[in-house]
Formats: structure tokens, sequence, C-alpha cells
């Protein structure tokens, strides 16, 4: 389903990969400009990158550095709206990450939601 964007000529290809009710994982693709991603990761590596965690803190599953950037950067906050509009829940959205894998880094297979993969 294409969904606009912040850039009116540009459409977002969405595809619900999971629903249950309870849960909705949706792939979004092309949500960002280039210039938006040049910009976020300028902005992330000023905020610095720390070792990536799980809910309970360091884990071997996720092994990569992340970056937080707030919702009150106007960049973050229209990709945001955004990903929000595209994935069926306008508003709902928090402060996001920028994430960065270095060769042999990984994030396994996991849900966000506490106990489901333990």
């Amino acid at each position: 389903m294409p969904v606009g964007g912040g850039d009116s000529t540009q459409e977002y290809l969405c595809k619900e990969l999971y629903n249950d009710g309870a849960t909705r994982i949706t792939k979004i693709r092309s949500a960002i400009s280039r210039d938006e991603a040049r910009y976020l990761i300028r902005l992330a590596k000023r905020a610095g990158f720390a070792r990536s965690e799980v809910q309970r803190g360091v884990s071997e599953r996720r092994t990569s550095s992340s970056s937080e950037i707030p919702n009150n950067d106007p960049v973050m906050r229209r990709v945001g709206q955004r990903l929000a509009e595209a994935a069926g829940m306008p508003g709902a959205h928090r402060d996001m990450q920028v994430v960065r894998y270095k060769k042999n880094e990984q994030f396994e297979p996991h849900l966000d939601e506490e106990g489901w993969m333990d």
C-alpha cells in the first residue's frame, strides 16, 4: 500500500508482515530520503554511539551500537510522524535510535515485549 510521506513527490511502500490484533509489524520501504539519512547519521555521530542494550542490559545477542535521537529534532520528528502514519498508527511514535552495525555485529531475532523470546 503506498502512503504519502513528507515529500509529496514520493510514496512509501508498506507491507504488513504480521498482525495478530495485539502486535503489528509493518515493513516500510524508502521511508526516508538520502538527505534525511545523511542528516540523521551526522546527528547520531554528534550525540555519540554506545553499545546497544536489550531490556536487561548488554547482551551478546545484540552487539551493535546505538545513538538516541529525541523527537524534538524537527527532521527526526518528521520522519517519526511519517513512519507512524505509514504503519497506520499516527501520533504513536517515540524517541528513535540510529543503530550502527560494524562487520560481524548482530541483533538476533527478537520481539521488544518483555519475556516473549526468553
